[in-house]
């Protein structure tokens, strides 16, 4: 069974986690930058009034910001290892493959890909229900 869609979605959502990971890892570096963190609390302070937070406040805010920004590049680099794995998979083992993008698509949540959450869970959902022995037989009654 060829299982175009399935393979499509699948690819699209690894395509859209690579572009994550590349823009985070794009961005990273730029929250330790000093003056950049000057201008972050200073548009914070600008936006909150003083009563709300304090500047220690704001300042472990926007290194609270720098450290997710790693915790999600490292998700995004596991999730895309092992969605590039099972995508090589989807002929051979399909259900199994179908609940590994499922996980993924509950993992991904948490990185706000929303769209690739969305390719991963279709696709897994798809690879569950298709039944392949039909298939093959509604295959073979056409030759």
């Amino acid at each position: 069974m060829r299982r175009v869609g399935e393979k499509i979605l699948v690819w699209l959502g690894l395509l859209l986690q690579f572009a994550l990971i590349f823009i985070l890892g794009v961005i990273a570096p730029f929250l330790n930058d000093k003056s950049f963190k000057k201008d972050i609390v200073k548009d914070v302070k600008r936006e909150v009034s003083s009563d709300q937070l304090s500047n220690s406040q704001i300042h472990n805010i926007v290194s609270s910001l720098n450290q997710w920004i790693i915790y999600l590049i490292g998700i995004a680099i596991v999730v895309a290892i092992i969605a590039l794995l099972a995508a090589l998979f989807i002929n051979k083992f399909p259900k199994t493959t179908g609940g590994i993008f499922i996980i993924l698509a509950i993992v991904v949540v948490i990185s706000f890909n929303w769209i690739a959450t969305i390719c991963w869970l279709i696709a897994g959902i798809m690879l569950i229900v298709r039944n392949r022995k039909k298939a093959n037989k509604k295959a073979r009654t056409r030759r």
